[in-house]
Parts: structure tokens; C-alpha cells; sequence
């Protein structure tokens, strides 16, 4: 991880060299075009290489552009939080929860149970210079029907067929049974200038969220600190699971706008669907286990990243993820994954 941090590091110096004068937080009009992500988070990315916990997440989004928004959504919002910009957005996501011995027909009853999540989620965000508010609800199902065992085991063939180590998860079995899947989600997050270090800008970004719905029922705090240059571009990088592509517009502030950021997130969590297991239909059937563990109510995030936006319409983000321990009987240290997104402005 230092090693790709030192790495980024040094060609957005290089990149803040070239650029010269002083920081001057240049705000931009907001854009009138739509945004599509694609992204990614995996814990065989990270250092460890595991293969476990929530160990892949894949989403595709699309933004909507201000004037795509239907009168009354964006004269709701403005009535809640004032003048601002309204954008909508339209979300797929699907994401895979493994135990830690995925060559075990049957999991040890201790260790985290198999679940797969399919969600598709309409989003709304309304923004001002300062301040995102995020609203979504998400429809889907849990289960066998959500394909998380296809995906996953259709992923480490193309692994295999490169030649990359990657084995057939043998214990989809137990994973939880049928349910639909219901969430909402809102989030608020603020944008403060700090003081700038020459053509070097900072920011502090403070957020809050709850959840409600069968998925996940949370409430959350955190924070990411920022420097770079053409901070105003954007809102920042987020992972996936508590975002949606409303919130994730840009529109670039100077020629490449680049930010180097660190952060954590508290979480209270009261449910918890992989690890709490189905809510209204039953676990999975004998022999398997029941599908539930004892969770964590109280789980720290700590992130390290890096986001470049490049002539106007393509941006990356880098987001490595480090998670205290989610349930009683976690194995090992700190679980550790790494989100990539590239999103394209049109």
C-alpha cells in the first residue's frame, strides 16, 4: 500500500508543479451532463489477497443531468433543503458475502455466512457548494436468485483461464434463502475549505447517514480530509455500499484535478443481512447452518485514497479499505479491500 500511495503520490506533486500559483478552490457552474460508473471493490485486491467476508461488490450507475429531473422531485428537494442542483440516479448493484473456508461444503457455524445481495436502487441527491444530501430506496432480492454464486464462480474461471489462482467456492449451498430486499438510505455530507499550501488545496468533509430496510439498519458518522488541486471538482470518493451515482457528478475546476484523502466512518449497525441472516424467510435447511452469526453493533472503517479527474469527462477513483471486525468469531486482523471506479461524464 505505500508503495502504490508513494507511487500516486508523486505524479500528482508532479502534476501540482506544472499547475503553479496559489490555491483558489475555483467553483463550477453546475454541469449539465449525466455520469455513468462502473466500479468494483474486492478484497483479493487488497494486500492479503483473502478471499472472504465481503469479499466483491460490482455496481453500475448512471447520474441523471439537473434537467432530466422531473419538476415535482426537484421542487421537493428545494423545499426540504433550499435552492441547490437535483440530480437522480439508477443503480445495480450486486455484492457477495463468503466464509473464510470457502472449500468447505459445510461452513463452521461461527464463521461468516454465504449471502448474495442484488439491488437496484433509485437515488436522489441535491446539492449546494457546500453541502450533498443523498436519498435512495433499493429494491432487489437475497439468495440464490440475487446469482452471487454464479457471478462468483464465473469471475475465478476467467481467473483460472489467465492462469491467476483463483478456486471454485464449493459452499454456496448454505448461503442464505430467497427474501426481497428492501432499503433506504440518506446521507448528508458538508465540503469546508481548509487553509491552502501554495497551489496545494485542503478540504475537510464531514458526513452523516442512516439506513433503514431488510438489507442493512444503521446510523453512521465520519469524516475524509482532502488535498489536491480543483477540490470543488467533486464531493469526493466514497465506497460503494453507502453511495449512489446522483451524488458522484464532476466537473472539473482546473485542467486535472487531482486529491490525495484519508478518512473513517463509525457505524452502528442493528441489522445486518449477512451476517443476521433472512428476515422473514427461513435459514438455510439442515445440514447447513443456521445463517446467522453474532455481529459487531459497533465497526470502524479507515480509508486511504486517491481520485484524478482528466480533461473534463473521465474520472478514477482509488479507495483501499481497512474494517474492524464485523462478528464475534472474526478470523484474523483488520478485513481489508480495495474499491477502483471509473466514471465517464456525457
Amino acid at each position: 500500500l505505500a508503495s502504490k500511495l508513494a507511487a500516486m503520490a508523486a505524479v500528482l506533486v508532479g502534476l501540482a508543479a506544472t499547475g503553479g500559483g496559489s490555491a483558489t478552490y475555483a467553483q463550477s457552474a453546475p454541469s449539465e451532463r449525466r455520469t455513468l460508473i462502473l466500479s468494483t471493490e474486492n478484497d483479493s485486491l487488497s494486500a492479503g489477497r483473502t478471499d472472504r467476508y465481503y469479499t466483491a461488490a460490482i455496481r453500475l450507475g448512471l447520474g441523471s443531468k439537473p434537467s432530466d429531473v422531473p419538476a415535482f422531485l426537484s421542487n421537493f428537494a428545494n423545499s426540504l433543503f433550499g435552492g441547490g442542483t437535483t440530480r437522480m440516479s439508477f443503480d445495480l448493484t450486486s455484492e457477495m458475502y463468503t466464509p473464510s473456508c470457502t472449500q468447505c461444503l459445510i461452513p463452521a457455524a461461527t464463521d461468516h455466512p454465504y449471502a448474495g445481495i442484488l439491488l437496484g436502487t433509485f437515488g436522489l441527491s441535491h446539492q449546494t457548494e457546500t453541502v450533498r444530501n443523498q436519498f435512495s430506496l433499493g429494491l432487489g432480492v437475497v439468495g440464490p436468485s440475487a446469482l452471487g454464486e454464479r457471478i462468483q464462480n464465473d469471475w475465478h474461471k476467467l481467473f483460472r483461464s489467465f492462469g491467476f489462482n483463483a478456486n471454485r467456492v464449493v459452499g454456496w449451498g448454505a448461503q442464505s434463502r430467497d427474501e426481497m430486499a428492501v432499503q433506504l438510505n440518506a446521507s448528508r455530507t458538508w465540503r469546508f475549505n481548509g487553509p491552502s499550501l501554495g497551489p496545494i488545496e485542503t478540504q475537510v468533509l464531514p458526513d452523516v447517514a442512516v439506513g433503514l430496510g431488510s438489507v442493512r439498519s444503521y446510523a453512521s458518522a465520519g469524516f475524509n480530509v482532502r488535498i489536491g488541486q480543483g477540490l470543488m471538482s467533486d464531493f469526493g470518493a466514497a465506497t460503494q455500499r453507502y453511495t449512489i451515482a446522483a451524488g458522484e457528478n464532476f466537473a472539473a475546476t482546473v485542467t486535472f484535478p487531482w486529491t490525495l484523502f484519508a478518512g473513517a466512518t463509525g457505524y452502528a449497525m442493528a441489522r445486518d443481512i449477512a451476517l443476521d441472516g433472512n428476515a422473514f424467510a427461513q435459514g438455510p435447511r439442515a445440514p447447513y447452518p443456521s445463517g446467522h452469526v453474532a455481529k459487531n453493533v459497533f465497526v470502524g472503517e479507515f480509508r486511504l485514497g486517491a481520485t484524478l479527474i482528466a480533461f473534463d469527462t473521465l474520472r478514477l477513483n482509488y479507495i483501499h479499505a481497512v474494517r474492524t471486525h464485523e462478528f464475534k468469531d472474526q478470523a484474523g486482523g483488520m478485513f481489508m479491500y480495495e474499491m477502483l471506479q471509473l466514471s465517464g461524464s456525457f
